[in-house]
């Protein structure tokens, strides 16, 4: 039985790792085959919900197994309060397992597990 080498996780399984999904491009650091499924369906989901705008790329870090949604300017002058930003926290919950957004650190369970280690202000209140 052949077992699994040190590098198998770094070993690209799509190439390319960077693809536009419904003009938000995505892109997998290791380009592995569930985190770009999980991403397309995030995007899939939020076509449905027309929410594509607010987001302006996705970047699935495989070597801290934390998807990154990076969203646009739009959403930020909408506020941490607005129902486009909990629509898009609720898709997310369904699709990705980790995930950081608007500062937080986000597991499948919806529990915030701490703040972004940016040094962006994103959704702080004045």
């Amino acid at each position: 039985m052949k077992t699994r080498s040190c590098d198998y996780d770094k070993i690209h399984q799509i190439h390319p790792d960077t693809l536009m999904v419904f003009g938000i491009p995505i892109q997998s650091r290791y380009g592995c085959a569930h985190e770009i499924k999980a991403m397309l369906s995030f995007c899939c989901e939020l076509s449905v919900a027309k929410l594509t705008r607010y987001i302006d790329n996705i970047f699935y870090d495989s070597k801290s197994c934390c998807c990154t949604i990076y969203p646009t300017k739009e959403l930020e002058l909408l506020g941490s309060s607005s129902c486009a930003l909990n629509a898009i926290r609720a898709i997310a919950l369904e699709n990705i397992c980790q995930f950081c957004f608007g500062g937080d650190i986000v597991s499948f369970d919806g529990e915030v597990y701490g703040k972004a280690d940016d040094d962006d202000d994103f959704f702080q209140e004045s």
